[in-house]
Order: structure tokens, then C-alpha cells, then sequence
């Protein structure tokens, strides 16, 4: 419905069907009264059915918005937890990370080290910028003063995790970097493991459609999930029986 709403609303206004428009209308708001009414004169009412048709939209709109950044503060809050972006975890070594011989490294590899440490702190100030936000009761927005700042430190680990690949992996041979990436794999499928456990606890006290959406995608993260898992999805409704 919403895209075939949308794709009404991008027609211009004087060639726009107001009879299909008005019928798509009704079946959004439900409003009996108010579709016989515009139907009566819909030369004259046409404005109402743009009106209920572009509050629909921007309504879906919203929603969708809330539920990306809702996936979004979770993974910062992984990320968050990753790289200490609140200073918790207190470490008097400044150069961890850096290579034994990082001062032999050609200089392209060892300013991946350095813009590391920059990103770091960027995103340690897009993180105090966050809680800033939540504590202050005058955002009336959360959901989009919240975006940029959760987006600037999404991207800036991925970066991060980039360069970090490039650094520690530079003049090493292909089946070390094949293993460290399997080693990889196997810590982010570890790590997806033990959110869906969480997640399954959550869904079990609130089934919500949401959170159900959020197990399957960590599902997908795990490499070969136990029978016994599928098995208990499947009976919790989160995995359809007919496509497990």
C-alpha cells in the first residue's frame, strides 16, 4: 500500500485519479464518513484525500526511520563496548595495537595506525554527543538528532576495521590473512550467538515482530547453528515449520 501510495502522490496534482486516490484513503484511515463526504464533491475535497495520503506516508515514513535507528543504537552499542568509546576500561598502554616493527613499515601502513587513533577519537566525541542528546529534555527528535552521530561511528569502525586489516595483515602470507579471517568469522558468529540468546529471552517476555526480524538476522550471522536452536525457533514461531 505504501508504495502504491507514494508512486499516486509523485503524479502531478492535475493528473492525479482522486477516485483511486480516495479509495486508498478509506482503506488507511478506515473513515466511512469522511470518504462519502469527499466523495460527494471530489473536485472540491481532492485536497483532503492529499492530506490523509501524505500523513500516511510520512507516518510510515517515521516508523521506519524509528526501527533503522533502533538497529542502529544497538550496533553502536556494540561498537561502544568494542572500543571503549566512554574510557571505562582504563589501559596504560597507548600504543596498543602497533606492530613491533611499525617504524620499518613503509609510511602509506603506518598512517593507517595514525588515522586509527583519530577515528577513535572522533567517534568518542560523536559517542558524548549521544549521551548528551539522551539526558537532554529539550530533543524533542531523538530518533533524528540521534542519525548522524550514530551513522558518523558506524561507518568511522568500519573504517577502523579496514585499516586494521590492512596494518596487521601487511607482508604477511595469504594463508596467515585466510586464517585470520576465519578466525574472524568465527568471532562475529561467537558474537551473534550470544545476542540471539539475549534476543530469544526479550522475544519470549514481548513478542514483537521487530525483535523477531532481529533473531533471524543473527541466525544468518552463525555459522552452522545447532538443530537443537532451530528446533526451539521453529516452536517459538520465529522460523516458519514449512521452511525449516
Amino acid at each position: 500500500m505504501l508504495e502504491k501510495i507514494q508512486k499516486w502522490l509523485a503524479v502531478p496534482q492535475n493528473q492525479r485519479d482522486y477516485k483511486a486516490g480516495a479509495m486508498m484513503m478509506l482503506q488507511v484511515t478506515s473513515n466511512q464518513i469522511q470518504y462519502a463526504n469527499v466523495m460527494r464533491n471530489l473536485v472540491a475535497k481532492s485536497g483532503v484525500v492529499d492530506y490523509e495520503l501524505e500523513k500516511y506516508v510520512k507516518a510510515k515514513a517515521k516508523a521506519v526511520e524509528h526501527a533503522q535507528v533502533t538497529v542502529m543504537r544497538e550496533k553502536v552499542s556494540e561498537i561502544a563496548h568494542k572500543r571503549n568509546l566512554d574510557g571505562s576500561k582504563y589501559t596504560a598502554n597507548k600504543s596498543r595495537g602497533k606492530r613491533f616493527d611499525h617504524d620499518s613499515l613503509p609510511d602509506e601502513i603506518k598512517a593507517l595506525y595514525t588515522e586509527n587513533l583519530s577515528l577513535l577519537q572522533a567517534m568518542r566525541e560523536d559517542h558524548v554527543q549521544l549521551r548528551k542528546l539522551v539526558l537532554d529534555d529539550k530533543v524533542t527528535c531523538l530518533d533524528a538528532e540521534q542519525y548522524p552521530f550514530l551513522k558518523d561511528i558506524i561507518e568511522k569502525d568500519e573504517q577502523m576495521h579496514k585499516n586494521w586489516q590492512a596494518y596487521d595483515q601487511y607482508g604477511a602470507k595469504p594463508e596467515d590473512a585466510e586464517e585470520q579471517l576465519a578466525e574472524e568469522e568465527k568471532k562475529r558468529s561467537l558474537n551473534a550467538f550470544r545476542m540471539l540468546i539475549m534476543s530469544k529471552g526479550q522475544y519470549k517476555k514481548k513478542p514483537t515482530e521487530k525483535k523477531k526480524q532481529q533473531i533471524l538476522e543473527l541466525l544468518g550471522q552463525i555459522i552452522n547453528p545447532s538443530a537443537e536452536l532451530i528446533e526451539e525457533l521453529t516452536e517459538m514461531g520465529i522460523i516458519d515449520a514449512k521452511e525449516g
